[in-house]
């Protein structure tokens, strides 16, 4: 079934299915890249959440069906595909342009990434954390702008203040 932007279904099928292999790769290298040099390359994860976006913009139920069914990939990977994907059809259902749907898709894709600086012991860990681990775990969110912002190549302006806002609710509360 085509949307009203009248690309079939099927046919954006094949395109999401290349674009988000592309994605999850393109996430995947600028973790690995993290971890290893503490750099990352924001221009293909800037081209990556393009690339997604304009596929949603196409028919978003193509790359919708495909967050629903991966499940082959890490957690971490996994939750800034899905991040991404959910913050673009959100975008789209408010009607943003595709400009703004970009950025959506890449702070999506780089909410999280600051999780690489928690120790395991405290993100893998099952059950309530203690006051201090709590405290680590919430330094994931600076973490994250901070590599944001020391990205190798430009990424466009706001995503490190969504990024920093994540965590945080309508009513001011979160951190």
């Amino acid at each position: 079934r085509a949307t009203k932007e009248g690309v079939p279904f099927g046919h954006e099928l094949a395109v999401a299915s290349v674009t988000f292999e592309q994605c999850k790769d393109a996430i995947r290298e600028s973790l690995d890249s993290l971890r290893r040099e503490a750099k990352m390359d924001a221009e293909k994860l800037a081209a990556a959440s393009s690339d997604m976006a304009e596929s949603m913009q196409r028919n978003p139920n193509a790359m919708l069906l495909l967050n629903s069914l991966h499940r082959k990939s890490s957690y971490e990977l996994r939750r800034a595909v899905d991040s991404s994907i959910l913050m673009i059809a959100f975008g789209r259902f408010l009607q943003f342009a595709k400009d703004r749907l970009e950025v959506l898709g890449l702070a999506g894709m780089l909410l999280d990434v600051g999780k690489i600086m928690i120790p395991d012991e405290v993100l893998g860990k099952r059950g309530t954390l203690s006051a201090d681990e709590y405290q680590i775990m919430k330094a994931h969110v600076q973490h994250s702008v901070d590599l944001v912002r020391g990205a190798n190549g430009r990424l466009p302006l706001g995503i490190d203040e969504i990024i920093l806002q994540h965590h945080e609710r309508q009513d001011g509360t979160g951190y």
